[in-house]
């Protein structure tokens, strides 16, 4: 499988420190370049039958919330106006009772708002969820986040 670099975001090809923008390169690389094993996450949510797999992340709560859509519910709602850390707050959702279980080892139920398994960690803007995560280390980076918020009214 070779990766060409013609999505919105390209955080495998980021990840994988490859030039974006230059589509004649990407192709060439994929059917003449070098082989590169990368690890690949799967997912099986609340004991369903239905296995997701992914090769960058996989969320839920408000990560999978901004995934479905939540950047431009939000710009339909404000306006064109820069977004303050009050308007941010009123988007998070609730916190939920989670149990994680990752490799058979089943972790305490907490409260989240979002968990991130990722197999790399550098997002847009040169944010950095996973420091750790290497697309190559046979291991999956899991991130939890409760985001305490208060906002002075």
């Amino acid at each position: 499988m070779g990766l060409l670099p013609t999505g919105t975001g390209n955080l495998l090809a980021r990840n994988m420190r490859m030039a974006i923008g230059d589509l004649t390169r990407a192709t060439r690389i994929a059917l003449c370049g070098d082989n590169r094993a990368i690890d690949v996450g799967r997912v099986l949510i609340d004991n369903r039958d239905e296995e997701h797999v992914f090769l960058v992340m996989a969320g839920v709560g408000f990560d999978a919330a901004v995934m479905a859509g939540a950047p431009h519910d939000l710009k339909s709602r404000l306006g064109p106006r820069r977004i303050s850390p009050p308007d941010f707050v009123h988007c998070l959702p609730p916190r939920a009772g989670i149990t994680l279980t990752v490799d058979g080892r089943t972790e305490p139920c907490r409260p989240v708002r979002t968990i991130v398994v990722g197999n790399c960690g550098r997002l847009l803007g040169g944010l950095v969820l996973l420091p750790a995560a290497r697309v190559d280390d046979e291991l999956l980076d899991v991130e939890s986040i409760g985001l305490r918020a208060s906002v002075a009214g």
